[in-house]
């Protein structure tokens, strides 16, 4: 997702936070992202019905996170993942890159130093887990490895791609490397997804190629 951050100016005439018993189920609505952060085998962040300790404070945190960038960025309740609908005034599914926290770190910090602003993701993987693809316009939360909000993301475009027809450009928009290292890297984790999911890995497949924007970064740079 982006790579130059696209921060709005504040306003003051935003409409409060959602509900607590607005929380969407992050683990049903998660947003798939790719090999550095696979669709549905991202690390989705702890539903708030089961939270406690740790993961309760992990909700207070994206809540605050949410209100900040909402009214920073001038963010109205109905502008927001899920439709123009009641699921609109509530906070956007929250997402960490990557199957770990080391990947999740680094790839957020080449989301946050301009260098990466796509991300992709293999297209039987939402099917196989019954999850919608990502439209343009969808609001996200980019969470580092430890679960803590670092920025939200806005999807500028979305393109379906046969995995042998991807590009040099969207290498390059992923900020991992040459194409073949892209390939090489993004052919392994789709297999190993794939398996987890118990799914044929079929390299003529097609990817999900998602790229997005910063909307708003909790370090106010």
């Amino acid at each position: 997702m982006s790579r130059n951050d696209s921060q709005a100016a504040g306003r003051d005439d935003v409409a409060p936070g959602p509900s607590e018993e607005g929380f969407v189920n992050d683990v049903a609505s998660e947003r798939g992202r790719s090999s550095d952060g696979g669709a549905p085998s991202d690390r989705s962040l702890p539903e708030e019905s089961s939270a406690n300790g740790a993961e309760a404070g992990t909700q207070t945190e994206l809540e605050a996170f949410w209100t900040r960038a909402r009214n920073v960025a001038g963010i109205a309740p109905l502008e927001a993942v899920l439709g123009q609908d009641d699921a609109a005034s509530l906070r956007p599914p929250a997402f960490a890159f990557g199957d770990g926290p080391e990947m999740s770190d680094r790839l957020a910090k080449l989301v946050l130093d301009g260098e990466k602003s796509a991300t992709s993701a293999w297209l039987a993987s939402y099917e196989a887990e019954g999850i919608d693809i990502p439209e343009v316009g969808d609001l996200s939360i980019m969470c580092d490895g430890a679960d803590r909000p670092l920025a939200l993301l806005r999807t500028a475009d979305v393109r379906k791609i046969p995995f042998a027809d991807v590009g040099p450009e969207i290498a390059q928009a992923e900020g991992e490397g040459t194409l073949d290292e892209w390939k090489a890297e993004h052919r392994d984790f789709f297999a190993r997804e794939c398996a987890a999911l118990g799914i044929e890995f079929d390299p003529e497949g097609e990817v999900v190629v998602e790229f997005f924007e910063v909307v708003y970064r909790r370090d106010g740079a």
